[in-house]
């Protein structure tokens, strides 16, 4: 059954869906109607094999969920099955996400693009839900997934293609990274509830720029035979830009010497791509506004949100959202908050 929590936390509503209260025979149906169709759409598949000891027959599963700024953060517990998102559920899916599954017990074989990876305990692997991929718990588990906005994620790291069903560990050299990243995601988890909105949407940046670096680095060590110098350095520059939105000095002159190059070798780096670095600037922006859009309060001005985020006046935001959105801020916010409202 669908369970929300008495009180809203600071850092958002939580909600917990369990199937402890139907009958057994029942238990995976909902999980496969209800349940997969709440957090992306799946098709699950039941392993034929016997529950673990102190596990009634039929099926057990719970998900407990809490937003953070734009990622959802959400740990799942279940028993073996396969999940498959294809072409029908792809179609299905309204959000552009990629998720990050950390194990917390048990593992998984994931597939996607190609790739297949085994994530065991301690370690996690990253799936674009804009594509098909696959996960195949052949044991009972428990992980950490965090939902995050595909289009927050692309322009950060180096190859954005290329990114998916790679397990991301730490025995591996140079798996440091790995171990921060995952030991991030845990630390987050336990306190995103008592995060007030801004400190949760600086962790939520923090964990963008984190996760890039570690899909760039890990990129690196495997010595990829794609790996573009251009590439890498441009996605360190997304990072910087992105974590220093609301307080840096982000013109072309400080952040080149920022990475010791000239101007004119920085604009270089946006040759060809769909943005310039002026365009990608102003695009991060936008996002940073749409996110606040989304987790703040209607009692929070438009002025406000535009002077926190770097434009002239409400006027200048207006012209650039509907640019880069296809809508004003305001009808943007008044479709979140519909949307919000519809979730209760």
């Amino acid at each position: 059954m669908l369970r929300v929590a008495d009180a809203e936390p600071l850092g958002g509503q939580e909600r917990f869906w369990a199937l402890d209260d139907l009958p057994a025979a029942e238990r995976f149906d909902y999980w496969r109607s209800v349940i997969c169709e709440a957090y992306t759409p799946l098709t699950p598949r039941r392993r034929l094999t016997a529950p673990p000891a102190g596990v009634a027959a039929g099926f057990a599963d719970w998900v407990r969920s809490v937003p953070l700024a734009s990622t959802q953060l959400t740990e799942i517990a279940s028993l073996a099955q396969q999940n498959i998102h294809g072409a029908r559920e792809v179609s299905r899916t309204s959000v552009d996400a990629v998720f990050v599954n950390l194990m917390l017990e048990g593992s998984c074989v994931g597939s996607q693009d190609g790739r297949d990876c085994v994530i065991g305990r301690g370690e996690f692997a990253l799936f674009d839900a804009t594509r098909p991929f696959t996960l195949d718990y052949p044991e009972s588990w428990r992980a950490l997934s965090f939902r995050v906005r595909r289009s927050e994620l692309v322009h950060l790291i180096e190859q954005p293609d290329t990114f998916t069903a790679t397990t991301h560990t730490t025995r591996v050299p140079g798996g440091a990274c790995a171990a921060i990243t995952a030991a991030t995601m845990t630390a987050i988890w336990s306190g995103a509830m008592s995060l007030e909105q801004s400190a949760a949407a600086s962790t939520n940046t923090a964990f963008m720029t984190l996760l890039s670096s570690c899909i760039d680095s890990a990129g690196v060590l495997a010595g990829a035979p794609d790996h573009d110098a251009q590439a890498l350095v441009r996605a360190s520059v997304n990072r910087y830009l992105a974590a220093h939105l609301q307080h840096g000095d982000l013109s072309v002159g400080v952040v080149a010497r920022r990475f010791a190059m000239s101007p004119r070798k920085l604009h270089a780096l946006y040759e060809g791509h769909d943005l310039s670095f002026a365009q990608t600037v102003m695009r991060l922006r936008v996002e940073a506004c749409a996110r606040d859009l989304e987790n703040g309060s209607g009692a929070v001005s438009l002025t406000s949100v535009a002077s926190k985020w770097g434009f002239c006046d409400l006027s200048h935001l207006n012209r650039v959202f509907r640019a880069h959105m296809g809508c004003r801020p305001s009808d943007f916010r008044a479709k979140a908050q519909d949307a919000a409202a519809a979730a209760l």
